[in-house]
């Protein structure tokens, strides 16, 4: 991804490797993008070109607080609910026919090591199978129906812009269970059982 400048600024992003290799779907992507723009939660896409792996969207500056170093500063008590109610914006988009199935991803990220590095290594298998256990678990005791989720909700594709909590990085969106997505903001976060306590109570 690179920043363009224009009459107005632009990210360009151009796919470094065959998407469908690891499971993305790029025409959803854009119209995820779509409608999560229209519902102010992403930076409006420009263009969208799949044969040329192209996509462009407008570039949003971040506010001063929001780099490294300096996030921190912005406190719980006002970040937490911020972030849960991006969370359940993005979970009341409109449906998608694409699904992500994270048994499958998992599958498929294996045959891909395996193919480049042969076998997995044992705590690497091992960690597998408990995950693989824990999805099945999650799939037997979830009943509910799935929304749209951004899969990839880390604090690096996140940005606060005018004063406002943007997603940006919409490229795993796809249906699938809300509490995977909270789950990889708590664990991406790092946040303490407290403040997980508080995302989960403001979501």
């Amino acid at each position: 991804s690179v920043r363009v400048r224009s009459e107005q600024d632009f990210v360009v992003r151009i796919d470094g490797i065959n998407p469908t290799r690891i499971g993305l779907n790029r025409q959803s992507e854009y119209r995820c993008l779509q409608d999560a723009h229209s519902a102010g939660l992403a930076p409006c896409p420009r263009y969208f070109n799949p044969d040329l792996g192209s996509l462009v969207c407008d570039f949003l500056p971040a506010d001063p607080h929001d780099s490294p170093g300096k996030l921190a500063t912005v406190q719980s008590e006002q970040r937490l609910p911020s972030l849960a109610t991006l969370l359940r914006c993005i979970h009341a988009l409109p449906a998608r026919h694409h699904r992500r199935d994270h048994t499958e991803r998992l599958l498929r990220y294996k045959k891909i090591i395996e193919h480049k590095s042969g076998a997995l290594d044992a705590e690497l298998l091992a960690t597998s199978e408990q995950v693989q256990n824990l999805i099945r678990i999650l799939k037997d005791e979830a009943n509910e129906a799935p929304v749209l989720c951004h899969n990839d909700l880390l604090a690096a594709n996140r940005l606060y812009s005018g004063g406002k909590l943007w997603a940006i990085d919409w490229e795993y969106a796809a249906m699938g269970s809300r509490w995977y997505d909270l789950a990889v903001t708590i664990e991406g976060d790092e946040l303490s059982s407290e403040d997980s306590r508080l995302l989960i109570k403001h979501y």
